[in-house]
Formats: C-alpha cells, sequence, structure tokens
C-alpha cells in the first residue's frame, strides 16, 4: 500500500530522462498480482484494464484468455509464498504512452512454477502512470533456459 502511494507520487520523466516512474509503476504492479495484493494492484490500474494470457504450458495451440483485470483482482488472495523475479525490462515511451517488456519467471513456496513475458501498457493520469494492459506468456519450466530468461 504504501509503496503505490509513493509510486502516484512521483513525476513523470523529463524528457529523454530514464522513465523510472514507468518502469516503477510496472513492477509494483507485477508484484502485487503475484503476491495476491489487490489493493495495491488496483490503486495503479485502470477501472477497465485487461488481462492478455498467452499460455504455452501444454502441448498443441497456445491457449489464450482474455479478461478484464476486475475479474483476476476479485479472485486474489494474498500468497506471500509467490515469487515472480523479472529479468532486465525495455521501456518504450511515447509521451503520455509506455510499453513495458520484461522477462520473468513464476515461484510458489520456491518452486519454479513458469516463466515468460510480462508486457504492460501503461497511460500517463496526471503525474502518475496507470496499467491499461498486462499481457503475458506462460511457458512450463523445461522451456525457461530455452528462451534465456535472466531472472534477477
Amino acid at each position: 500500500m504504501i509503496a503505490s502511494l509513493l509510486i502516484a507520487s512521483m513525476p513523470p520523466p523529463a524528457e529523454g530522462a530514464y522513465p523510472y516512474a514507468i518502469l516503477d509503476t510496472a513492477k509494483v504492479v507485477i508484484e502485487a498480482v503475484a503476491t495476491g495484493d489487490a489493493v495495491t494492484a488496483s490503486a495503479l490500474m485502470e477501472e477497465d484494464a485487461q488481462l492478455i494470457v498467452v499460455d504455452e504450458r501444454e502441448a498443441g495451440q497456445p491457449r489464450v484468455r482474455i479478461r478484464t483485470m476486475t475479474a483476476l483482482l476479485d479472485h486474489l488472495e494474498p500468497a506471500p509464498d509467490h515469487h515472480e523475479p523479472l529479468g532486465m525490462p525495455k521501456v518504450l515511451q511515447d509521451g503520455g504512452l509506455a510499453q513495458v517488456w520484461v522477462p520473468y519467471a513464476f515461484y510458489v513456496g520456491g518452486e519454479r512454477r513458469h516463466c515468460g513475458t510480462n508486457n504492460l501498457t501503461l497511460v500517463q493520469r496526471g503525474m502518475t502512470w496507470k496499467v491499461a494492459t498486462i499481457s503475458m506468456t506462460m511457458v512450463p519450466p523445461d522451456r525457461c533456459a530455452d528462451i534465456a530468461r535472466e531472472e534477477r
């Protein structure tokens, strides 16, 4: 909760500056969703935000799911044993629109369950950034090394 208040008070980056406010917002939302913190996540998201999952954990065609973030957040429960280390992010920004592309791995109780890439679209609202869309891929743990996910 405190993290969301700190992020909300951050000014947008100056033209040409590294977009820390964008990246910090994305990281806080990713961690909040991973650990089941719906209050923090919803404070940094657009009301009608979307979640798009391309799940490649089963053989055959990827399973694509599109749903509202409200539907996801309504079912989140605290999960302190969940952890989602992130790789090196790429941030693109054009005025009040930004993209964050970052590889991740997802752990439950210290066991890697899957990995993939998170792609967040953020929009600027006054002095804050809000997540409008989270798109993500999910691949099984045995493919994580194949796609060179760097965790930190």
